[in-house]
């Protein structure tokens, strides 16, 4: 009798042991895991400058077409986009004569506009297979799904100029900044003006890996 109550006493310590595990493992799986947050600091730009190196656009004495005036000319301003007051990127205009044909000496005119990380820690959204810059509107996600990179182009009213797109009126891009852990995703509201370009605004999220949708600016 002793051993038969000994084998029932083992049976139910097995079976309650059982359910003690059961009810530990459920209520483990309905954890309700905290969604990140936004946390958003809205960064300063001086919104009167216009980094540019042309003053005009005049036509060839040999008639095929719209020069940059003056031809050889750079402007450059230093950004800090993660908010840590040191500089990190840059953007720089620039206009240059370079030979390329006698026949049609427009396109020895050359022009270019672009934004770069200095330390390479810092990406743009880029469009296209030359870095040419990915213009955005409001709202539009900004994420890892997004095509990035250190250094994008924008071009004006040069059609001679290569590798670029046409870059005209009021538009959003994407940056991010390349943290140990992951990255913090922000945008920037950038505007053609005076044949250049002027930063509007701009906002950085600093929640590791969580995105930003273009124009954001509260958490």
């Amino acid at each position: 009798m002793d051993k038969i109550l000994g084998i029932l006493s083992k049976v139910i310590l097995s079976f309650f042991f059982g359910l003690l595990l059961l009810f530990c493992s459920c209520k483990k799986d309905k954890t309700i895991l905290k969604p990140k947050v936004f946390d958003i600091i809205q960064l300063d730009f001086d919104t009167n400058r216009v980094v540019s190196s042309i003053d005009a656009f005049i036509n060839h004495p040999a008639g095929c077409g719209l020069i940059p005036s003056p031809s050889d000319s750079l402007d450059v301003d230093s950004l800090d986009l993660n908010n840590d007051l040191i500089i990190d990127c840059y953007i720089s205009a620039q206009s240059w004569y370079e030979f390329l044909s006698a026949s049609f000496p427009c396109v020895n005119y050359r022009h270019s506009i672009i934004l770069a990380s200095v330390q390479s820690d810092i990406q743009f959204t880029k469009s296209g297979l030359y870095n040419q810059v990915d213009t955005l509107n409001l709202n539009d996600i900004l994420d890892s799904t997004k095509a990035w990179s250190t250094a994008i182009t924008f071009a004006l009213t040069v059609p001679s100029a290569p590798f670029s797109c046409n870059y005209l009126g009021e538009h959003y891009i994407g940056y991010r900044v390349i943290k140990e852990n992951g990255y913090q995703y922000g945008w920037l509201k950038v505007k053609s003006a005076n044949n250049g370009i002027s930063i509007v605004e701009g906002a950085l999220n600093r929640t590791i890996d969580l995105g930003i949708p273009a124009g954001k600016k509260v958490n």
